[in-house]
């Protein structure tokens, strides 16, 4: 026991990285096994804080106005008296705060990024495989809906697709450091915003091709005309790769180019958000909504399902549909909004605002925000386990602290 503390105590900055790595690792392998290296990983980050001898808090403004949003709606609910009926959803907001505590703590960024891309090219290669059967057996099938794409990933379509987006940043981001040494990153970048794309994923597909911009402008280290002469290419090949791809097409009102007059009231048709926003702008025009949110999480939610109800007429199949699938805000926003009031809205896009304008938040951070940001406006990412773990994880892995002043850096403890 004594060797093991010796060990530990001598080796922590080792077995912290590593441990927040094979977490990360099991993020799109295994729910569980996510959850079970929390445990490890805290242990040992306390045991850290302890030898240190400091307490753990939040080191950014990004991290303390989102802990801040967080613990605003935590009191709200206490008054409300909806707490304890919630507290499967305040749990995994918690579990965010423990992540920023935790993944403030990894010293080699690298580490963690080499696990992540590992899992990610595991369950990418079998997703690939699934996906050439499945059309070896049913050619005509498209992927313009989520029925059949959804049991081939190993995530639902939109959070499959976002972690491909942080995988080709992850990927480009090390390639930038050493495109010498490096440039084999180039290849999983590659396929990833491939798959974004064959799998019909809009707004991925879209954080991905600017994600390479991103990097191909201000990140990578070539000559003006280079840049230039590579932008073109790349535009060139998203654009073929987006025309000859008839399931993204299907998606989007550009199947119905011929009817321009209609495109509008055509996109508003498929697209569930343009429903489910319009209930939530509804709900949150009652003043005591607006202030201070909805009574409990689960009521706000049949207060979305009685809207749908409401709203949708003489569509007696769609309103079915609304109604079944109970759809949430779509919006971590508005959920936000609806579930507490204007405070903690206030509060989370204070989080994203300080850390677009803050001079201490370096630009790869910038952008993972960004990339958080716009996830946010389509879904409630918070409320998946896979959300809210991602966001913990990376919304602290590029901030610099005192304790990633480098990427190869040395031990930080005593």
């Amino acid at each position: 026991m004594q060797r093991l503390l010796k060990y530990t105590k001598e080796n922590r900055d080792f077995l912290i990285n590593i441990t927040a790595g094979l977490l990360v690792f099991f993020i799109p392998i295994s729910s569980a096994l996510t959850n079970i290296m929390l445990v490890p990983l805290t242990v040992l980050v306390a045991y850290d804080r302890y030898k240190q001898k400091s307490i753990p808090f939040f080191s950014t403004l990004p991290t303390i106005f989102f802990s801040l949003s967080i613990f605003s709606l935590f009191i709200i609910a206490i008054f409300k008296g909806s707490f304890i009926l919630d507290a499967g959803i305040y749990i995994r907001y918690f579990t965010v705060l423990l992540l920023f505590i935790l993944y403030d703590r990894v010293s080699k960024i690298e580490t963690v990024e080499k696990f992540y891309l590992l899992s990610l090219s595991i369950v990418t290669v079998i997703a690939i495989v699934k996906i050439i059967n499945f059309k070896t057996a049913n050619p005509d099938l498209l992927f313009n809906t989520g029925d059949n794409i959804d049991e081939m990933l190993w995530r639902s379509r939109p959070y499959a697709a976002f972690m491909l987006v942080l995988g080709i940043f992850i990927s480009l981001r090390r390639f930038s450091l050493n495109s010498k040494k490096s440039w084999f990153f180039l290849i999983p970048s590659v396929i990833f915003l491939l798959l974004c794309n064959y799998i019909s994923a809009r707004l991925s597909l879209a954080l991905g091709v600017a994600t390479a911009v991103y990097f191909l402008f201000f990140r990578f280290k070539m000559s003006n005309k280079v840049k230039v002469l590579s932008m073109l290419v790349f535009v060139v090949l998203v654009m073929i790769m987006v025309i000859f791809n008839k399931s993204l097409i299907l998606r989007t009102p550009l199947d119905n180019l011929s009817k321009l007059d209609k495109i509008v009231a055509i996109a508003k048709d498929r697209e569930p958000r343009y429903v489910i926003w319009s209930c939530s702008s509804i709900l949150l025009k009652t003043n005591s909504n607006a202030l201070f949110g909805i009574s409990s999480y689960e009521r706000y939610r049949q207060d979305l399902v009685n809207c749908y109800s409401e709203i949708i007429v003489n569509r007696e199949e769609k309103q079915k549909y609304y109604m079944d699938s109970r759809f949430g805000s779509h919006n971590q926003f508005l959920d936000f909004w609806l579930n507490g009031g204007i405070l903690p809205f206030l509060l989370l896009l204070a989080s994203f605002a300080s850390a677009f304008f803050s001079k201490k938040i370096n630009s790869n951070a910038k952008w993972i925000y960004f990339l958080f940001f716009s996830f946010f406006l389509v879904e409630n990412v918070l409320y998946r386990q896979t959300g809210y773990y991602l966001f913990g994880i990376f919304a602290t892995l590029y901030t610099c602290t005192i304790y990633k002043k480098g990427i190869n850096e040395k031990s930080h403890y005593p």
